[in-house]
């Protein structure tokens, strides 16, 4: 599958069509998080790890992909690899 655009990833999510969620809000939230500088976004594949940060170096997160159910595991394991190796502990995920 080609790379997606953030906002493609979010309108694709299948959590989001689910749940009946306008993804443009979705998608809204994230920006301003990201702009006051409470959330960050990593990436792999086109799958968003939407993570929160905490003190000490903690975080949590969410995940928002367009990729095939049978990838999440390997790009939730890179995302842990490389928020490992950033010196970040993840302390919850939804």
């Amino acid at each position: 599958m080609k790379q997606l655009s953030t906002q493609e990833i979010v309108k694709r999510d299948p959590t989001i069509k689910e749940a009946g969620v306008d993804w443009e809000r979705v998608y809204a939230l994230m920006y301003d998080t990201i702009k006051k500088n409470t959330h960050r976004i990593m990436r792999s594949g086109n799958t968003l790890f939407w993570y929160q940060l905490l003190p000490n170096k903690q975080i949590k997160f969410i995940t928002l992909t367009a990729d095939p159910k049978s990838e999440i595991d390997d790009r939730t394991k890179e995302f842990r690899q490389a928020a490992k190796a950033a010196g970040l502990q993840i302390t919850q995920s939804s």
